[in-house]
């Protein structure tokens, strides 16, 4: 389990078992940044999450679950 610090709020999120370091780390940038993003400032942080899941497996492992 890993966190990131995102305005000022710590949330921990949990690898994928198939997931290394290098497609965690780009899936908890991928967080940040879709976060930001105009179209989903309405989404809450579990939602993006679960986005970030789909894309790390979908676009690094090929497979979507």
């Amino acid at each position: 389990m890993n966190c990131i610090n995102f305005n000022n709020k710590i949330y921990f999120i949990e690898r994928n078992h198939n997931e290394n370091n290098n497609s965690f780390n780009e899936r908890m940038w991928y967080i940040i940044h879709q976060h930001n993003l105009k179209e989903n400032k309405n989404k809450n942080i579990d939602e993006i999450i679960n986005m970030s899941n789909i894309y790390i497996n979908q676009i690094k492992k090929g497979c979507i679950y």
